[in-house]
């Protein structure tokens, strides 16, 4: 249910970086566009993008590549972006909120004309130039704004009800920001969209690279630890010095194997700074003449 299988999925997915790529190149004031410049934006292979190009229906020049707006063009008519599609929200929390400051929409042919939320405090706000209306009123707004797509922004508790409602006023597709997967009938198309997925996939390449090797964080434990704090207050009252120092100090003794240096935007305790942490332990107005003396002694470099 809900289920529309696409072809070219993996091809759809990168025509907006293109045409991000070529909006900046129109804007340079280059006509033409070619492959090689932009297989190397997208670190692929030329003959994925010309591929790619084949789908829009748009054919190259030989040696000299695209024509830039035609290419634009193709591509916004590829993706249907060269109409304009009304759309209303649910849930204006953080993520909604987020969505709808996302200027670049109206350039997707996509306009947000109504935002839904239950909360009270929400209720009445203007967001982004939107105001949010009660979720109450829902069904007679959207039957008289018509919204083709509905985005979904709220809890996986809340989110099937919400879309069956929605459903009930017209509403044809769904955007699906709520952790869960919406059952709806086999008309109704629904993108669903894994916030973590897109983590998953960084967290594994950084283990395939070794940036999340255990034998390297077991490494790490055993150094000795300094924490800077990188508060405003902090830092201006002396921390910014005291970071010069203690990164001399580091490179001088030789002792980048044995300190790991790190920052934390505040300790929590700004009345009492500058605030470094050795070790656990928390040293207030800490300031350049004293710095040394203390890093001397708790690295027994006296």
């Amino acid at each position: 249910m809900g289920r529309m299988k696409l072809q070219n999925t993996p091809a759809i997915r990168r025509m907006p970086s293109y045409l991000h790529k070529l909006m900046l190149l129109h804007a340079e004031g280059k006509e033409f566009a070619s492959t090689t410049v932009l297989a190397n934006y997208m670190n692929l292979d030329r003959i994925i993008v010309r591929k790619d190009f084949e789908l829009t229906g748009i054919t190259g020049q030989p040696g000299v590549g695209f024509r830039t707006e035609d290419l634009i063009a193709a591509i916004r008519t590829y993706l249907g972006w060269d109409t304009e599609c009304n759309a209303t929200l649910v849930g204006a929390g953080s993520l909604g909120s987020a969505l709808l400051g996302h200027e670049e929409f109206s350039e997707y042919g996509m306009r947000i004309t109504s935002v839904f939320d239950s909360d009270p405090v929400k209720i009445g706000r203007i967001i982004h130039s939107h105001e949010v209306f009660d979720i109450q009123r829902m069904p007679t707004i959207l039957k008289l704004l018509k919204p083709k797509v509905g985005i979904i922004c709220v809890g996986p508790t809340d989110a099937q009800k919400i879309v069956d409602e929605m459903i009930s006023c017209g509403v044809k597709a769904f955007w699906n920001f709520a952790n869960i997967s919406l059952r709806v009938p086999d008309e109704i198309i629904v993108q669903r969209e894994v916030i973590a997925g897109g983590f998953a996939v960084l967290s594994a390449k950084m283990k395939q690279r070794g940036l999340k090797d255990p034998n390297s964080e077991t490494e790490e434990k055993n150094m000795r630890k300094i924490v800077i704090c990188m508060g405003s207050s902090c830092f201006a009252r002396g921390n910014e010095e005291n970071l010069r120092i203690i990164e001399n100090f580091i490179e001088e003794k030789k002792l980048d194997t044995q300190i790991e240096l790190s920052g934390k935007c505040c300790v929590e305790d700004c009345a009492n700074g500058p605030n470094i942490i050795i070790d656990d332990i928390c040293y207030h107005r800490v300031n350049k003449e004293t710095l040394i003396d203390l890093l001397n002694e708790k690295f027994n470099l006296n």
